[in-house]
């Protein structure tokens, strides 16, 4: 059953939770729940993940009443194969809607060493879905560079010499990177500058095992998702 003990503080907190966002849509997740227990209703089992430290996401079985409450994923409890349908926060913490509201963004101050797989590891961290920043339109840039305070930050997009094209490190999608988007309207990129960061002045390319002051991650916004806690 559900922990009678926070019940009050449940019931505090229900008019401020019932009012938020939250979305539904099938994500992978950690393998193991952080906590599972019955509740009455779906909004019980996001007001039990939103009082619950490590929380991220929640899903709660109709017919049973079964709540499972769901931890970042790790090294110890690591990520599911499939996806299926979850809850979860309109947009993970710490991250801010752009814009554009189908993206929002993440940037932080933790020093690292270049690469796709370290940036990708580092956005990972905050929510399975996160990905390092691949801005491809003139509007996703622009936003950036207005809004972004960190001093060349690492974000998704590098050079593949090979081909002499600029491409999204998770997915391989290309981009078009024109000249009057770079800092002082200047291409550089090459086989030993190939990973970009930026600044309010632009992208700029450095070298994958160089070391910057933080990322910029960004997270996709599930159209049409958005619901309100409901009582089922």
């Amino acid at each position: 059953m559900f922990p009678g003990s926070v019940l009050l503080p449940l019931l505090l907190s229900s008019l401020a939770v019932s009012g938020s966002l939250y979305v539904s849509h099938s994500v992978q997740h950690a393998s193991r729940p952080l906590k599972t227990g019955g509740t009455a209703s779906l909004t019980q089992c996001a007001l039990w993940c939103r009082l619950t430290r490590g929380c991220i996401k929640w899903s709660r079985d109709s017919v049973t009443g079964l709540c499972r409450l769901w931890p970042l994923h790790s090294d110890s409890n690591p990520l599911t194969a499939a996806a299926e349908p979850l809850h979860q926060p309109l947009l993970p913490e710490g991250f801010v809607l752009s814009d554009d509201p189908s993206i929002a963004y993440r940037e932080r101050y933790v020093p690292m060493v270049g690469g796709n797989a370290s940036i990708l590891a580092s956005c990972r961290a905050y929510d399975p879905e996160s990905v390092p920043a691949f801005p491809h339109t003139e509007r996703q840039f622009n936003y950036l560079k207005t809004h972004i305070t960190g001093y060349y930050y690492w974000i998704g997009i590098w050079y593949r010499p090979e081909e002499g094209v600029f491409a999204d490190m998770t997915t391989g999608r290309t981009v078009d990177l024109p000249a009057e988007l770079w800092w002082n309207g200047w291409v550089v990129a090459s086989a030993s500058y190939r990973c970009l960061t930026l600044y309010s002045a632009g992208p700029w390319a450095v070298g994958c095992g160089s070391v910057r002051e933080g990322h910029t991650c960004q997270y996709s916004v599930p159209v049409g998702a958005a619901e309100s806690p409901a009582t089922n």
